[in-house]
């Protein structure tokens, strides 16, 4: 089996800040700082860190494209179903704060240039339980999925950030699911500050998926039909969210596709977003596999 994420590519322009702006307010940053980012080649970076194959489809600038591809490459991602467009490159502006904290604001350029012809070329590549990860950084989300799972495949999907069309998916076919407390309000009608009530709504909302609930600080949940488990996070200075997520992402799939049980495949990707807040960048902060078996 292999894993294609169709996903976004972005070049993060990142600004250290002391608050994150405020309206109306000018804030001088202390340095700006280019890095390769985007969910989907984080997540990518995370998945062949964690010893997985991965494919990266998804676009490019033609101009501003080759950094972005360097990388994956280097990090042994497959880059052969990325076209390459006469259109810039994504970009993201990010704000991080002392503490960790960030804003991000998201120009999806190339990233937003899917057409029905690339997405039916990169669903030929997939066989019967095969995984394709999504993020909501690209369009076509509906179209993908929809073939995708024709074809038989494992669909993983971290809906972010949250549009209302992503309630137009067909939830209860999904394998994977990635949420945050607020995106799984989002999907259920449940408050995203009760647990209580928010834990049996993923499980109705996403009955054949393995959903893990990301609660910050607090840890991670693994929610399935049948079973709820917790995972505690692990101590690490804390420097820069911004990846975290993705490489929990990342890390949780390789370990599945590697036939580890759900529960062991938490505790791996969490100590993975454990290592990547203590590092400054999006896919430079993702720690290699071995690092996290010495972790914790």
């Amino acid at each position: 089996m292999k894993i294609i994420n169709f996903g976004s590519l972005n070049i993060d322009h990142v600004y250290p800040v002391e608050h994150i702006v405020r309206p109306e307010e000018t804030l001088r940053a202390k340095k700006a700082t280019y890095f390769p980012g985007g969910k989907g080649l984080n997540q990518s970076i995370a998945i062949a860190r964690a010893g997985a194959d991965v494919f990266h489809a998804g676009c490019v600038g033609m101009a501003d494209g080759g950094l972005l591809l360097n990388i994956l490459e280097k990090n042994g991602v497959n880059t052969s179903l990325i076209r390459k467009k006469e259109i810039p490159t994504g970009n993201a502006f990010i704000q991080v704060t002392p503490e960790g904290n960030k804003s991000i604001i998201v120009c999806g350029g190339a990233n937003l240039s899917i057409t029905d012809d690339q997405i039916d070329y990169t669903v030929a590549q997939l066989r019967k339980g095969d995984i394709i990860l999504l993020q909501n950084e690209i369009n076509g989300i509906e179209t993908i999925v929809e073939k995708a799972l024709a074809a038989g495949a494992k669909v993983a999907l971290n809906p972010a950030p949250f549009t209302k069309n992503l309630r137009n998916l067909p939830l209860e076919k999904l394998s994977y699911v990635f949420v945050n407390r607020f995106e799984a309000s989002e999907f259920t009608g449940a408050s995203p500050m009760d647990l209580e009530a928010l834990i049996p709504a993923i499980k109705r909302t996403f009955p054949k998926a393995e959903t893990i609930l990301t609660l910050g600080v607090k840890g991670s949940m693994l929610i399935t039909k049948e079973d709820t488990y917790y995972q505690k996070i692990y101590d690490a200075p804390v420097k820069d969210k911004t990846a975290a997520g993705d490489a929990l992402i990342g890390f949780y799939l390789a370990t599945v596709l590697r036939g580890a049980s759900p529960k062991d495949a938490l505790m791996m990707a969490v100590k993975a977003a454990s290592i990547t807040v203590s590092r400054a960048g999006a896919a430079s902060s993702i720690p290699m596999i071995e690092e996290c078996y010495q972790f914790g």
